[in-house]
């Protein structure tokens, strides 16, 4: 079983399936989000990238529909 969380953003026209490709986006961590390297002694960029290698048997799919407590 897996679950993942998707934001669902206000005022747009995004589909499920284009939520799901903005969440499993590269995302790079850079600024104040580095990334702490134990090699190098030291933050540095990084990318991360969320993924689903193995198809789970079930898959929950939260679609986070609120915003400073408005729903969306």
């Amino acid at each position: 079983m897996q679950d993942i969380s998707v934001h669902i953003k206000k005022d747009t026209k995004l589909t499920v399936e284009d939520s799901l490709q903005d969440f499993f986006k590269p995302e790079t961590l850079d600024g104040d989000n580095t990334y702490w390297y134990d090699e190098y002694d030291k933050k540095v960029s990084a990318t991360k990238t969320l993924s689903i290698t193995q198809a789970p048997m079930i898959l929950i799919i939260h679609l986070k529909r609120l915003a400073l407590e408005q729903k969306i």
